[in-house]
Parts: C-alpha cells; sequence; structure tokens
C-alpha cells in the first residue's frame, strides 16, 4: 500500500485515479466530500503489477499527477 498527503484549502470532492504507462486506468478511489485541512488517503496497489504508475488526484477545480512505483 502506498499512502497519499492532501493539503485542501477547502472542503471539496476528492477522486485518485491511477493509470499505467499505457494511459489505461487500472484504479480508482472516491473518497468523496473531504473537509478543509491535511488528509492522508491509503492507495490500496495489492491488485496492481510491480512496475510505475501515475496517480491523478483531483480535488474540486485543482489536480495534480505523481509518479508511483510499485516494487516486485
Amino acid at each position: 500500500n502506498a499512502s497519499l498527503r492532501l493539503h485542501l484549502s477547502a472542503a471539496t470532492l476528492v477522486e485518485v485515479r491511477v493509470f499505467d504507462l499505457q494511459g489505461q486506468l487500472v484504479h480508482r478511489m472516491r473518497p468523496g466530500m473531504m473537509m478543509r485541512g491535511v488528509h492522508d488517503l491509503n492507495l490500496d496497489a495489492e491488485g496492481l503489477a510491480p512496475g510505475n504508475y501515475i496517480v491523478q488526484v483531483e480535488a474540486g477545480s485543482s489536480s495534480g499527477t505523481v509518479k508511483f512505483v510499485k516494487a516486485g
């Protein structure tokens, strides 16, 4: 499992998507409405094969991406 830390400036809907390097969606989390503040989300990577992934986080009108490597 991996942990994502989010810093939200206001209450907003949050969605996390994980893509493989071919651009295929391989995992999705919808924690829903989250309050303003700092949140740690656990990304369940158990079903993912070892390799490189792109994690996209959408929080309201903001979004960001990070690279994630799952070891074998």
